[in-house]
């Protein structure tokens, strides 16, 4: 769980996922094309506000995202966005920046549990 006191890290591809996701609830009809201006418009807030600090993909990350997919992606099944996302919360985890990756994707976690970041779900908590 975040503190008060925690800085939350995303990967500039986070901001870009965020919205995907806000669209694909419009598509399925979960909620409405209003909703999704809201919740956009709320998360680049936050953004603003300091609750998330975004990160830079760069070029060692797309190479570290590639060694990852030659270590993972047969025998995990990590995906491209998937390694990239990894190699940004690596190299923050490295710097000693983050000490948990949060995430809901279970793939992400078990390889970032391998590659030695500790993991957290936030789907699995209870609220």
């Amino acid at each position: 769980m975040l503190s008060f006191y925690a800085t939350a890290f995303i990967s500039r591809l986070s901001v870009v996922e965020v919205q995907s996701a806000f669209a694909r609830k419009v598509r399925v009809g979960v909620i409405s094309t209003g909703d999704a201006a809201g919740l956009r418009r709320r998360f680049l807030e936050d953004i603003a506000n300091g609750v998330f600090s975004v990160v830079a993909v760069t070029g060692d990350h797309y190479e570290q995202a590639d060694e990852l997919i030659e270590r993972h992606g047969s025998s995990h099944g990590l995906r491209t966005l998937d390694a990239l996302q990894l190699s940004v919360a690596l190299s923050l985890h490295q710097g000693n920046a983050v000490d948990t990756l949060a995430a809901a994707d279970k793939i992400r976690c078990k390889v970032a549990a391998i590659e030695g970041i500790p993991t957290t779900d936030p789907e699995s908590e209870a609220p």
